[in-house]
């Protein structure tokens, strides 16, 4: 009974005897009193009911909880655990799943059950799959992963690895998703999981893995194997691969066939993965398709279609930055104005209750005062009384500083949640940059796309350690020019240049208006030091300072040892975007810019102290 709901679940039947099957279950349910009939019945309403009526399929649930706890059966109370967390899953109550999830995980593992150990943890990644958590979902993958290669069921060893893979893809690591796609494949392929599977469900899965591979392969630009592994997907008997599988499939084979100069092959294969993404309504994938299928057209010497697709291209481009924009400025509007709304709740009651504190004490006064004939006896019971009564009131305003504090850090997990939308949204223009970047054509069309998604990657990299650290109003500089660093040697890595990078700079904390015109001086700085000062060198070094001075003016400094700069240039006027954007924020800061080109090139910056928002 304990292995069947998870895979029966997925699976429900429905077919025009389901009342009559739910009625006759129910009739035996009243009908017995063996408790051990009455939980097997109850897991199988549990199983017609989940997909079609929650509710009930909750009340049931609880009902099979309720008996394993009443009878102590230590393998029955794990499961009723699990329905319920399978219930709560499927009424989209994740906090509720996992709590339940968790406890069926503690009496599996006294129990030593590792399957089922493995399927809890499976279940709990799936929940922070479906909230977008991927971190937390790779870590619960990875746990179940550990548990099932412990047992002998193949078939769900490649299946986690199928999961854990999806889950190293949405963390940007496709060199480890392709690893256990791989392994994924040769468990499919054993002879032994072949011949005890089901079939349809076994190719379908099997079909999955192959897409997933030929559209990492096609990719990484290896278009042999990407052709091979989505041609047997789709040769795969008793296979109807899903709308959106199949659109992945197409895609890759059409790119794969383009690299090869099959452009038949490509542009059909091409064409259906753009029907698919447009009833979808995926336009990521439809801008991609639109791209390929204009190079096609232009080597195929048809340049009306090729500009067409070109033009639809950016028009879906142009949308798809529009549309992001405003979900995501919608999005902060709402919570915004969720968080006014509730904050003006809060002082209502608060006010409210502070009133009628001090209208009692007020009347409590009076009485008092009127009671000063009593016998001492009286008073001193009298005091007593106003004592407790004290002692309530400082216990009701303990609780609304309690409540004020809660809101407090509610407020702050909000500031936190939307420096990782925006740190997420930069992402994405940089991603869509990224992506036409390969389509331009022009080495200077490319550098300034380039440039462009670095300075976008400065901006992120700021919402980035804001979401990160526990303070959500500062940054620590040391911390962030070092990743920026890292980011901007990382462009160019290619060149095989030795650079050394020396970076000297002060503990200094500040805010993020002061961050971002630093950050962008410093990129256009490190950029131009790495494409212009080694052009006739192989090796060198280069210098990020950034220091605060004993008068507390601030002092931005990047040198190096190159060729340095032609003589008109060092007074600053070039006429370069870069040298451009290097002036405009200096004088936004009020700062003095000073370029030397000696042995090298030193550009500096002396910020006055009121410049930038130093955060303690």
């Amino acid at each position: 009974m304990k292995r069947s709901l998870i895979l029966l679940l997925p699976c429900l039947v429905l077919c025009c005897h389901l009342s009559a099957q739910i009625d006759s279950l129910k009739s035996l349910y009243q009908s017995t009193s063996s408790d051990s009939v009455r939980m097997e019945v109850l897991n199988e309403l549990i199983a017609y009911t989940a997909y079609n009526d929650i509710s009930q399929a909750l009340r049931y649930g609880h009902q099979f909880d309720s008996i394993a706890a009443g009878i102590g059966h230590d393998e029955r109370i794990a499961h009723g655990k699990k329905l319920l967390g399978i219930c709560y899953y499927v009424a989209e109550q994740y906090d509720r799943s996992v709590q339940y999830y968790l406890a069926s995980l503690e009496g599996y593992k006294l129990l030593r059950d590792t399957f089922d150990i493995g399927m809890i943890y499976n279940n709990i990644a799936s929940i922070y799959d479906v909230t977008d958590d991927p971190e937390q979902a790779l870590e619960y993958f990875g746990q179940a992963k550990a548990y099932f290669d412990q047992t002998d069921d193949l078939e769900w060893q490649a299946l986690i690895r199928q999961n854990l893979a999806t889950q190293y893809e949405k963390t940007e690591q496709p060199d480890t998703a392709l690893i256990m796609y791989r392994e994924a494949l040769e468990l499919y392929e054993r002879p032994e999981v072949r011949a005890n599977a089901y079939g349809p469900l076994y190719n379908s899965r099997l079909a999955m893995v192959l897409v997933n591979l030929s559209r990492i392969h096609s990719l990484r630009g290896e278009n042999e194997l990407s052709i091979s592994y989505g041609e047997r997907a789709l040769s795969l008997s008793d296979v109807d691969l899903d709308p959106y599988s199949l659109m992945q499939a197409k895609n890759a084979l059409g790119k794969a066939y383009l690299e090869e100069g099959n452009l038949t092959l490509a542009t059909g294969h091409l064409r259906e993965s753009l029907g698919l993404s447009r009833e979808l309504g995926n336009n990521v994938m439809i801008a991609n398709n639109l791209g390929f299928l204009a190079e096609a057209y232009q080597y195929r010497g048809d340049y009306r279609r090729a500009f067409e697709a070109k033009n639809e291209q950016s028009r879906v481009v142009d949308s798809l930055f529009d549309k992001r924009r405003e979900e995501a400025m919608n999005e902060l509007i709402t919570r915004y104005d969720t968080e006014q709304k509730e904050q003006e709740i809060a002082l209502l009651q608060s006010s409210n209750q502070i009133k009628d504190l001090q209208i009692a004490k007020a009347q409590r006064e009076r009485w008092l005062w009127g009671g000063g004939l009593l016998m001492v006896l009286t008073l001193a019971g009298v005091f007593f009384f106003f004592f407790r009564l004290n002692s309530h009131k400082n216990q009701l305003l303990a609780e609304q500083n309690t409540t004020i504090q809660r809101a407090l850090n509610e407020k702050e997990a909000l500031l936190r949640e939307i420096h990782h939308r925006v740190k997420n949204n930069l992402q994405v223009i940089s991603s869509l940059l990224s992506l036409q970047e390969r389509r331009m054509q022009g080495e200077t069309g490319v550098l300034a796309l380039q440039e462009s998604r670095n300075r976008v990657q400065s901006i992120a990299l700021i919402h980035q350690h804001l979401y990160q650290q526990e303070d959500v109003s500062r940054i620590r500089m040391p911390e962030y020019f070092a990743e920026l660093v890292r980011q901007v040697q990382s462009g160019f890595a290619e060149e095989n240049k030795q650079v050394v990078i020396d970076l000297r700079i002060d503990d200094v904390r500040l805010d993020v208006d002061s961050v971002i015109p630093l950050g962008l001086i410093a990129n256009e700085l490190l950029t131009n030091a790495f494409k212009y000062a080694f052009r006739q060198k192989q090796a060198g070094r280069i210098e990020l300072a950034f220091r605060q001075k004993a008068d507390g003016a601030f002092l931005l400094r990047v040198s190096d040892d190159g060729i340095g700069l032609p003589v008109d240039q060092v007074d600053g006027k070039g006429n370069s975007f870069g040298m451009k954007l290097i002036r405009t924020f200096a004088s936004k800061l009020k700062s003095e810019l000073q370029i030397a080109s000696d042995a090298g090139t030193q550009v500096s910056l002396h910020i006055p102290s009121n410049q930038l928002n130093q955060v303690a």
